[in-house]
Order: structure tokens, then sequence, then C-alpha cells
């Protein structure tokens, strides 16, 4: 049966019926694809050895993405150029600054072979990249600015304006240019199902035109129907790997395909991740390590050779191929996919097109492993051709504490989330049912939730049932093979009665200096920039940061104070290896944040001891007879009980707090409101918050018979003032070190 080449398909369509209407640089990119392919391959014919050089990496991805190559080319960018030897050849394909590179080569006597140059004597005039059919001015993340380069474009947010000027534009003839602008957007990134509904939309409004778009439309289904018989028609057994990024266990709920696999698949209902964070957890998929025991930190790039996981892949005759963005820094060139998404805000459809494509076109003598890696939908900043109603779009940048209202932080993240689900459900049709579909997550957003992921496996061999063992990401390898091997698996070869988890100090320079300039919230929430170990067992986790703090949560609260005993066991059940943070470069800017963790605690000592013994006389003076509650139940409440004995916690009956699954609550404490204080009989209240101390004192005041006490006020009459809660003591400008970076 002939190959079809179903990009090339899609573009004659396009051009047949005047999609691009409004979009005119688009015809000029099919146009300059050709040239280019033409242009490379004679440079690499007539050159044993040549340089691709650009402004940025940008340019020179988007270049070989274009021209659906794979090559190891070497590249320079920006002043790399001028470091090249006198007589090199240079394929030079950015456009901005491209005279003034060029002739400072020429200078150097190297050939340069300008691809504008190529374009232009063709008959092609660009102002522009080649590739930047939109020509918009777009935000890069960054630099924290507008620019014209195309590294940072937002197909969502040009999609979302596009559908607003439709939606309130009051000329007819306006409103129909932007509906006819959504339905190229649509076909641009591959999205076919928002694509049918906009046609239907068209056709019921400009009748008179609509038989254009129906019978576009028509032949765009014949063209997917034939994608879906390439793929039926292979005699294998490729595998997709649905990647969700950000999506904790139970948040499919919101998702009706998603979570109707529950009845379809094989279900992992225990399934966690070593690590909440996605390149580490990355690593460990692929090889079954952890970021502190297996040392993966130092990692810098993975490749088949190195992947016990590829290598057994590869036996089984399979190729294994990553489409995304986000890890392609992690990952050696020939186990990506040759196609280049510029944005971390991609389309999850143009993924899922391209990397259908390349199963239907490829050669059938070997199956495909494709991991297809969705990130900005489900993770911050939620963006998709999905977001609803005429709300501000919500971008990265908005989603910085207290600039947005949460109504509208939730309302967008459930658009983006119900979009991916309809998308799961468009594009899952198409796959045959012999083809192993996977859908995960790779970790989740809350305390508790962050380790519990999402893992569906479905295919025609594979019986549908829940798996209740605990099973670790490091055993995802031999999860996966034993599937392909026998369409099952040995629940006892890969369950456990417990799970570790652990993650090293965050290293990135950017994140460091955030820290160091926002230390206050680095003291409150140490969980996220401080290396860790801890374990996870069927009915609790524990946690240890660097700084000592413990972290103690029940997947359910039992209404049984946790037992010192307990404690003590899973402490002892989390490795006990440590990083060196002075030695590895790898972690020069983190040395900053773990001395200054040092010397707080070395400078704090003192008061800690008398901070603590205070707290601890007054937990003390609460009789038998008392019913003692806490008012507030969440973080700061949570460390305030934690480093307290068993003696003392258990003096607890009772957390008041609008949410029942507050997290103080999770160390087996029953959960209150304030109305049922009195029918609980209640006698005392310790307010542990200090952000809400003076609001909570007032709403207890009519409580007249309930004793309240003021933690901070004892404590301040005993000569220790509080300007925080008080299980955190402040940073002090001589804890930084900014020097140990070149230590």
């Amino acid at each position: 049966m002939a190959k079809i080449n179903f990009n090339k398909e899609l573009d004659r369509l396009v051009c047949k019926y005047n999609i691009d209407k409004y979009n005119p640089s688009y015809r000029s990119y099919l146009k300059a694809i050709d040239l280019a392919k033409q242009t490379y391959s004679a440079v690499k014919e007539s050159n044993k050895e040549f340089y691709l050089a650009g402004m940025d990496e940008i340019d020179v991805k988007a270049f070989m993405s274009a021209i659906d190559s794979k090559d190891s080319v070497k590249y320079k960018i920006c002043e790399q150029i001028f470091q090249l030897e006198r007589y090199s050849t240079v394929l030079f394909v950015s456009y901005y600054r491209r005279d003034e590179f060029i002739v400072r080569m020429l200078e150097q006597e190297i050939h340069v072979i300008d691809l504008y140059s190529v374009f232009e004597e063709n008959g092609l005039i660009f102002q522009h990249s080649f590739y930047d059919i939109y020509h918009e001015h777009y935000y890069d993340y960054t630099e924290k600015k507008w620019v014209y380069e195309y590294g940072d474009i937002d197909e969502n947010r040009i999609y979302y304006y596009h559908r607003r000027r439709f939606e309130l534009e009051k000329t007819g003839i306006r409103k129909k240019k932007y509906l006819e602008k959504m339905i190229f957007d649509c076909v641009y990134v591959k999205d076919f199902l928002t694509l049918k509904e906009n046609i239907d939309r068209y056709i019921e409004e400009y009748k008179e035109d609509g038989v254009r778009y129906s019978l576009f439309y028509q032949e765009v289904d014949n063209l997917l129907k034939e994608l879906k018989k390439k793929l039926e028609d292979r005699d294998n057994r490729d595998c997709v790997v649905f990647w969700l990024d950000a999506l904790e266990y139970g948040m499919d709920k919101e998702m009706p395909f998603l979570k109707g696999l529950d009845e379809k698949a094989l279900v992992f209902d225990h399934m966690y991740t070593v690590t909440p964070y996605t390149s580490p957890t990355f690593i460990t998929l692929l090889t079954g390590k952890k970021q502190i025991d297996d040392e993966t930190y130092k990692i810098s790039k993975i490749g088949k050779k190195e992947i016990f996981f590829l290598q057994e892949l590869e036996k089984r005759g399979y190729e294994f191929q990553y489409y995304g963005k986000n890890l392609n820094y992690l990952i050696e060139q020939n186990i990506l996919s040759s196609h280049f998404y510029r944005s971390d805000r991609y389309s999850i459809t143009r993924l899922y097109w391209d990397s259908l494509c390349d199963i239907a076109e490829g050669d059938d003598r070997k199956s495909r492993f494709y991991i297809l890696h969705e990130v900005s939908q489900t993770h911050n900043p939620f963006v998709s051709f999905g977001i609803t109603g005429d709300d501000k779009y919500l971008s990265k940048e908005s989603f910085v504490k207290g600039h947005i209202a949460q109504d509208k932080f939730e309302k967008q993240q459930l658009d983006s989330r119900k979009y991916v689900d309809r998308q799961l459900k468009f594009w899952s049709e198409i796959l045959p049912e012999k083809m192993y579909k996977i859908y995960m997550s790779d970790h989740g957003v809350s305390i508790l939730g962050r380790y519990h992921v999402i893992m569906k496996i479905q295919q025609e061999n594979i019986q549908s049932y829940r798996c209740d063992q605990l099973i670790s990401y490091t055993n995802f390898a031999p999860l996966i093979l034993q599937l392909m091997d026998q369409n099952n698996i040995d629940e006892d070869e890969i369950g456990s009665e417990y799970v570790l988890i652990q993650e090293v100090s965050r290293y990135s320079k950017n994140l460091v200096l955030e820290v160091v300039l926002d230390r206050e919230f680095y003291s409150c929430h140490p969980e996220i920039y401080l290396g860790f170990q801890g374990v996870i067992t069927r009915y609790d986790m524990y946690m240890c940061l660097e700084n000592g703090m413990e972290y103690y949560q029940k997947y359910n609260n039992d209404k049984q104070m946790v037992t010192d005993s307990r404690l003590e066991y899973l402490r002892g059940l989390i490795s006990k290896k440590k990083v060196d943070y002075f030695k590895e470069s790898k972690f020069r800017y983190t040395r900053i944040l773990i001395e200054a963790e040092r010397r707080r605690e070395e400078r704090t000592r003192d008061l800690r001891i008398r901070k603590w013994k205070i707290i601890k006389e007054l937990f003390q003076q609460i009789s038998s007879c008392e019913v003692l509650a806490l008012r507030g139940g969440g973080y700061h409440t949570l460390n305030l009980l934690m480093p307290l004995e068993e003696q003392y916690r258990k003096k607890v009956n009772y957390i008041i707090d609008g949410n029942r699954q507050c997290m103080a609550g999770k160390m087996g404490i029953e959960v209150i409101s304030l109305d049922e204080m009195r029918q609980k009989g209640v006698t005392t209240v310790i307010i542990s918050t200090w952000q809400y101390l003076q609001s909570w004192e007032q709403e207890l005041q009519k409580y007249k018979e309930i004793r309240i006490i003021n933690i901070y006020k004892i404590l301040e009459e005993k000569g220790i003032v509080c300007d925080r809660e008080v299980c955190f003591e402040a940073f002090d400008e001589d804890d930084f070190e900014l020097d140990l970076a070149d230590a």
C-alpha cells in the first residue's frame, strides 16, 4: 500500500479550500520548506563538514524540524559564530541581524550560504522568520518582556483573542472573518475536534459560504479515517504513552473519558512517583533509579546505551521516541522526535497528530514506543484551546500569588482539564485496539497527593481490573515489559509494602536567587526548595527535609493521633544516604541555601530551645479533664505539632478548621467547625496561626465558657516576641553568602 504524507495532504486541502486566506504567510512557509530542504541537501552533499548557524537555538531547531531532519549537525549561535576557523562552510538560517553576522563571517573568510538570500532569489520575500506564520508580538517569560522572536509563541492565546473578537464584534463581516481565523487556528494546531465545532457554527451562521468549509471538513475527516486505517493495518503492537503533567490521582473526576477508563482498563490505584518533579521522574521511569540513593542527579543526558528499559524495548523490536519540549535538554538526539515544539505552551493536538503520522508513515517492520508529553494544559499555566468565558486570558505570569482571583484560577484549570479529556477521547478513538495505550501522570499538586499519580493501561489482550498493590515508578519498566510479554503483571514482583520518595535540593540559579530575595516565603515553605527523604505506605506518609523539619500525613483521618512508635518506624525505613552539596559542582547555587539554613539554625538554637520549652510547659498545664482544640489546621499547625512528643500531641482532641481535609487533621485528629465546639464539649482553644490571630480571637470571644489561649501572648510575656508563626525563625542578612556559589 502506498505511503501517504499526511501533513502534505492536509496542507494541500488548506490551500485547495483557501482556509489560510487571512494567513498569507502560511503558503510562503510551505514553499520555504521545499527550498530549505533543497538548500540543506545541496550543502550536505558538497561539504563533508559544515555548520548550521543562527541567532539562537530556536532558529536552528525550527529549521531542522521544518526540513524533517534528525541529523546531528554541528551548530553555532550568536558569538560562537566568530570562533569558526577560516574557510569553514556555514549555512546561516536566521532572519534577524543576518546582514550583521554574515558580514563579520565574510570578513573572516568563512564561506556562508544565507538561507534567506536563497528564498529571495526564488521569489520568496520574508520580513520575519519563515516559520513564524502569525508574526505576532510574543511574551518572553525569561526576560519578562514582549518580543517579536517566536520562542514563546502561545497559540492558545492567539486563538482565545480571535474567539473573543468573534464574540464581541458587531459588524457581520468582521465576525465572519474572525470565525474563519479560528478555523485556520484549529487546522494549524491539528485540533480537529474544535475545528468541526467551528465549521458547524460557520455553516449555521453563514449558509451561503458554508459549502466550502463543509467540503473541506469532509476531506479532512476522510484523511483522519485514512490515518486510522493505516494504524489498524500495521502488523505491530505499538505503544503510545499519554503523559499528563501535574495531574494528581483523583483529579480525573471531572474528566469523563479518563475516569471512564476505570471500567475498561488496567487501573493502578496506588502508583507513586519517587519525586514530585518532571525531569527526575523521567529519569526514574527509564532507569528505575532514585535521585539520592542512585545519584541520578548526576545524569546530564539520557541515551539508549545507558538505559536498560530502552535496550529491552529494542530487543522486542521497538523504536523509542519522546515527543514534547520540556525534557529535550535531558535526552540524546537519537531518542527525540524530529518535531520541534518552540514553546512550553505547545498544543497537545499537534503532538498527537505528529506522533500518529510518524507511526502510520514509518517502517512497518518496527513497533513504536512513543511518549507524548502534555504539559501546559494540566500544569501551570493551564492554557488550552478549551478556555471558555469572557475573563481575561490568564497566562503564566498571571499566576503569581495574589495576582488573580482564586475562582478564575480554578475555572481556567477546569476548562483546560476538560479540554485535555475531550482530546484524549478523540485521539484514542483513532488508535487501534491492539495498540498499548498508557495514560499516566508524573506528579500531583498537594502535599500528600504530589506523589500519588494516575496510571491506566488499555489494550485488547489486557484484562481490565484494578490493581491494589503499592507500586513505585522505579518499577515502571518491569511493569511495561511484563505486559508486553504476557499481557498481565506479577503484582508480587512489582508491588511492595511501602515506596520511598526522595529529592535533592533545588539547584537552578534562578530558583535560588528567588529564595534569597524572598526569604520569608522560603522559611515558610522549605519543602519547595530543600531536598528530602520520605516513605509512603498504604495508610500514611512521612517526610524529613534537609533541615530536619518533618511532615506526617494519614491518607484517611482515623481520628487516632499518630504515635511516636509509628513515626520512629517510618523514620527507620527511609534511606540514610546523604548528598554532599559542597562536592558536586551542580549544586554551586544550592550551597547558598544549605549554608543559610545551617547558619540560621545555629544562630537561633537558644531561641528555639526556649520557645519549645515554653510551648511544652503550656501543653503540660492542660489537664486531663479539659477538651482541647487547636484553631487552624493548615501548614502552620502541622509544624507546631510535629516537634512535640506524643504525650503533648495526644492532648489535642480537635482541630477547628473550615477544611475537613486540612493537613494537621491528617495526623489523626478530628476536624470540626466553630459551630460544633459546644456540641463536642470543647473547653480550651489554642490559636495556632499568627497570621489570623486577631480575627480568630474576635470570633472566639462570643464563646464565653471556653478558655482561649493566645500562644503568642504567652511567649511575649516570657520575652519572645513573634512576628510570624511560632514554628519558624526568620533569616538574617548574614545567613546568605552568595560567594559560596564559587566555592
